[in-house]
């Protein structure tokens, strides 16, 4: 029996020539020939999160998809799942996108981020 397998991927700071300095997510993907592909997600810029800790907070939401189809971790956060939330599922009309926002940010993350 194989063991599924959860991954964390690598965090680095890349510099953009003319534009703001980003954090990347790279992982790997296994395609169907059974090779493997490495990938990359940008997951913000240096502005939105000054630290590797706060990048790899804001990353976490991203390995949650990317592992979704191997392996479902014991242990999500509300704020890892609010922030999977907001990046695929939140509605695009402008004034309910705006009234979620806020709602997720004022109440409930503040108080319910950590739960599990």
């Amino acid at each position: 029996m194989k063991r599924t397998r959860y991954q964390f991927g690598c965090l680095q700071l890349k510099e953009r020539a003319k534009q703001p300095t980003v954090w990347v997510l790279r992982y790997r993907i296994t395609q169907p020939d059974g090779r493997r592909k490495l990938c990359s997600i940008q997951v913000g810029t240096f502005q939105e999160y000054p630290t590797e800790s706060l990048a790899c907070k804001a990353a976490e939401a991203i390995r949650l998809s990317i592992n979704s189809n191997q392996h479902k971790p014991a242990s999500v956060t509300f704020e890892t799942l609010a922030d999977r939330y907001i990046r695929e599922a939140m509605p695009e009309r402008f004034s309910t996108r705006v009234s979620y926002l806020s709602m997720l940010n004022t109440h409930l993350k503040p108080r319910w981020a950590t739960s599990l």
